[in-house]
């Protein structure tokens, strides 16, 4: 026994539309997996171009870094330069007060030794104690010069060996 007809038609309806259905889901399915794809493709390509900017910025911060090496290393011999104007200025202001006490001490004992001879040559008695008390000022006033001088020749000796070093 058969169906009838009737009912067979709308099985075959019902199978029709189901297999419609299967075929329109499929049909939106694939549409999504192929958008999919190619949204996925276009964050491929901007992470790629995300990733070569990275690097484009990395080889730029590489040679910012490397200019700043470079400007930290002229600052530090700038510095060590100032420094050491620093140092010569304070040796020859040193040297200077050396110089200055040096010409008053010789001021001084040449007044002195100038009224020793006056006094000799207008008929006065000349005594040793005065005489021995001038000659003891002016060794000990060539004692402080002599001992400026050497120390002087010893801080050029040093002076040079140190500018030889920073070379």
């Amino acid at each position: 026994m058969m169906a009838p007809p009737h009912k067979t038609k709308r099985r075959r309806s019902d199978s029709d539309a189901a297999e419609s259905k299967a075929v329109e889901t499929v049909a939106v399915e694939s549409g999504a997996a192929e958008s999919k794809a190619i949204q996925d493709d276009r964050l491929l390509e901007e992470l790629d171009r995300m990733r070569q900017q990275l690097n484009t910025a990395k080889a730029n911060l590489n040679v910012a870094n490397r200019e700043l090496d470079t400007a930290k290393a002229e600052l530090n011999n700038t510095n060590e330069e100032f420094s050491q104007v620093v140092r010569d200025y304070g040796r020859l202001v040193n040297e200077y007060a050396n110089v200055c006490h040096i010409q008053q001490t010789d001021r001084i004992l040449q007044k002195r030794v100038g009224e020793a001879v006056d006094a000799y040559r207008n008929g006065g008695s000349m005594t040793v104690i005065p005489l021995l008390m001038l000659h003891d000022s002016l060794d000990r006033h060539r004692a402080h010069v002599n001992g400026l001088i050497m120390a002087a020749n010893s801080r050029n000796g040093r002076q040079v060996s140190d500018r030889r070093q920073m070379q």
